[in-house]
């Protein structure tokens, strides 16, 4: 945001609680559209790149979770004014549009601080609530008005803004890169439009409920408790939603708007795989695991490594990379639950690669990082899913111009189907190019092979999926080389 807009906002913000709320009303809209808008252009420029969490992206997360929390603050203050105020104005257009303003504000904040590194700040739920109390009060809560987002006209009513603040917290899953993050916003502005609030529930039909009275959001849980305050979430249409995103996948057609739009399909396919977990936990309670997860008496102590480039050079010992004291504190076949200090547990975030070993010269074990917890309230721990527990390194060799061709360290991940067919290759993202052909030479041969599909991302670096297009004896040139 711009400092000549950030002083609108500050000014507004001062006025707000002084000022006379009616007359406030026109600049409050202005300034709003003004920073949509100007968050619209950043965030199309920054999100170009599925690798967004630092520098740039962050700077971008912070200006804007700021601009939308207060944005929300001054638009709750300016209709809680307006209420009071004037009693027979209570239905005018203009505070309906405010109502729907401040609350699409609360969701975006929502959404921004899901991109923030470092610990979520916890949604006011209460002014959420608050905000939506004050439509039903008015008898707005269903009367639709239009509002511009990403440079898009939207016609939504204060339910589907409130629906929208608070299934955020539940679809912005911790896992999930900036472009997703920004995809499964893009799909909720459509998708509440499918879902409902009732005071009462007949059948048995899938749903959530909302405390209008408390100071959480949706709650998963079965046991609700009773007033006139408790509203159901109704949730049936749901799946037909989902249904149509795949149509349109299926057609060739990427769903929503603006810049989620130019994203890579595979990160829409990660959301839609989300968004399927999700529906399945809310219609047939939390999954199961699917492998038994062993805790250990006492800490195992372990060498960690974080990166793709620190586990490469993992191997040499002459290299330089930055190695880590860990400890491990449970696992199981897919994964394990890792202790780490605390300023390295400030530094991971979601998506890091980490190679784990027990001796110094053995291969690391490799995972990804998937969640960050507490432990005890006094440890601090990372939630691993391992991608390789055998990985092997190899170099890959651009194969188009000899003359300018480059090495291409990366990991070759062997599946255990022994046909090969799913056997990945773990490499950097800058790296990556689709159809582009390499050599990789393993033991006595050298393979001529194309990286033919994206399969998994994280921060800088990619698992991709091959195919062979030849194959050659190595000579003895190559061996000694090597």
């Amino acid at each position: 945001m711009n400092p000549a807009l950030q002083k609108l906002v500050d000014k507004l913000g001062a006025d707000a609680a002084a000022a006379d709320p009616w007359k406030l009303i026109g600049a409050y809209i202005a300034v709003d559209s003004a920073a949509d808008a100007a968050i619209c252009d950043a965030k199309t420029r920054v999100l170009k790149s599925a690798i967004a969490w630092g520098g740039e992206g962050q700077a971008l997360a912070a200006q804007a979770l700021e601009s939308t929390r207060r944005l929300a603050a001054i638009g709750l203050t300016i209709s809680e004014r307006c209420e009071l105020s004037r009693q027979d104005d209570a239905q005018d257009a203009r505070l309906q549009q405010v109502i729907h303003i401040a609350l699409a504000n609360y969701g975006s904040a929502i959404r921004w601080s899901s991109m923030m590194r470092g610990a979520r700040e916890y949604p006011d739920y209460q002014a959420i609530h608050a905000l939506y109390r004050r439509a039903e009060r008015l008898e707005l809560a269903l009367a639709p008005s239009r509002i511009v987002r990403d440079g898009t006209a939207l016609l939504l009513n204060a339910e589907s803004h409130y629906l929208r603040a608070l299934l955020l917290p539940l679809v912005c899953h911790e896992s999930l890169d900036p472009q997703q993050l920004e995809i499964v916003d893009n799909w909720l502005w459509d998708g509440v439009n499918d879902c409902r609030l009732t005071r009462q529930l007949m059948g048995a039909e899938p749903r959530l409920w909302i405390d209008l009275e408390g100071k959480t959001g949706v709650s998963l849980r079965q046991l609700m408790p009773e007033g006139n305050d408790v509203r159901h979430l109704v949730l049936t249409k749901m799946e037909r939603h989902l249904g149509k995103i795949v149509e349109a996948f299926h057609a060739g057609h990427i769903p929503g708007r603006g810049c989620a739009t130019t994203f890579p399909i595979e990160a829409h396919t990660g959301v839609l795989d989300h968004i399927r977990t999700l529906w399945d936990h809310i219609q047939n309670g939390a999954p199961q695991r699917r492998f038994d997860r062993v805790k250990h008496l006492e800490s195992i102590r372990v060498e960690g490594v974080i990166g793709l480039p620190d586990i490469l050079a993992a191997s040499d010992a002459m290299s330089k990379s930055k190695r880590h004291w860990m400890h491990i504190h449970d696992e199981s076949d897919s994964g394990a639950g890792i202790i780490v200090d605390r300023s390295l547990w400030e530094q991971i975030w979601h998506g890091d690669l980490i190679g784990i070993r027990g001796e110094s010269e053995a291969t690391p074990r490799v995972g990804v990082v998937v969640r960050k917890f507490p432990i005890e309230g006094r440890s601090f721990a990372v939630g691993v899913q391992w991608l390789a527990c055998q990985p092997r390194q190899l170099t890959m060799r651009e194969s188009k111009d000899e003359m300018n061709a480059r090495d291409v360290p990366a990991l070759y991940v062997a599946d255990q189907d022994e046909s090969g067919r799913f056997d990945t290759i773990i490499l950097d993202e800058s790296r990556f190019l689709a159809e582009t052909r390499y050599q990789l030479a393993c033991d006595d041969r050298v393979f001529d092979i194309r990286l033919n599909r994206l399969l998994q991302r994280g921060r800088g670096w990619v698992s991709a999926g091959f195919e062979i297009m030849g194959v050659r004896k190595r000579d003895s040139a190559e061996a000694v080389a090597a």
